[in-house]
This record gives structure tokens, C-alpha cells and sequence, in this order.
């Protein structure tokens, strides 16, 4: 075979294989979203309290990760003296460096800062 007929051959055999792989693909991402999906449900299951949440429960916290919940609970240490609940509603995150209004909004289904007695 000429090298023309042999790349020819070659790029045809690429195409087929995208071809049957294509459907293996995609259902392979819509699972990818179904578990990005069933985890924040199960986030939006259970309210999280920064004022008594450690750093590990905040982290799954859709745009807090473990920089920003470490910085909260740093935060809550610092200023659990001058206050008792250093978190009054969520608003009051944005008083961290790193969470901006963008994030509380996001944060709002998540989170409880009330306190039982």
C-alpha cells in the first residue's frame, strides 16, 4: 500500500472508533452529573452551622473548599470572645477574606447559624 492509502486507512479508523465511542462518552458524563447532583442534595440534606461546624463539614460547601473553611473556623476562633455566636446569619461570612456576596448567595440553602439552647 501507498502511504496515501495508509494514512487514508488510518484516519478512517480514527473516525470510526470517535464514531463508537462517542455514546460510551456521554453517558459516562451524564453519570458524572448525576453524583455531582445526588452530592450537593445531600449537602442541602443537612444545614450547616458555622458557628459549631469543623473546617472538614464546611469544606463541602459549594465554593468554600478547605482554604475558606479553615479561614472561617481561624475567624470564629479569633472572635469567639467578643461574641457568642460569631455568625449571625449567613451575611455575616462575607467577613471573611475570600467570600464575597457571590459565595453567601450560594451559600444561603446551606447554611444555618442558629444555635439550639
Amino acid at each position: 500500500m501507498k502511504r496515501n492509502q495508509l494514512t487514508t486507512l488510518y484516519l478512517l479508523l480514527v473516525i470510526v472508533a470517535c464514531w463508537v465511542s462517542y455514546p460510551l462518552v456521554q453517558t459516562s458524563l451524564q453519570d458524572n452529573n448525576t453524583e455531582q447532583k445526588s452530592y450537593q442534595i445531600s449537602i442541602a440534606d443537612e444545614k450547616i452551622n458555622p458557628n459549631i461546624a469543623s473546617w472538614a463539614s464546611m469544606a463541602r460547601l459549594p465554593g468554600i473548599g478547605e482554604t475558606r473553611a479553615k479561614a472561617i473556623v481561624a475567624f470564629r476562633e479569633k472572635e469567639i470572645d467578643k461574641n457568642k455566636i460569631v455568625f449571625q446569619s449567613v451575611d455575616d461570612l462575607s467577613r471573611i477574606k475570600g467570600i464575597g456576596e457571590k459565595t453567601v448567595d450560594k451559600l444561603k440553602p446551606y447554611i444555618d447559624c442558629h444555635i439550639l439552647k
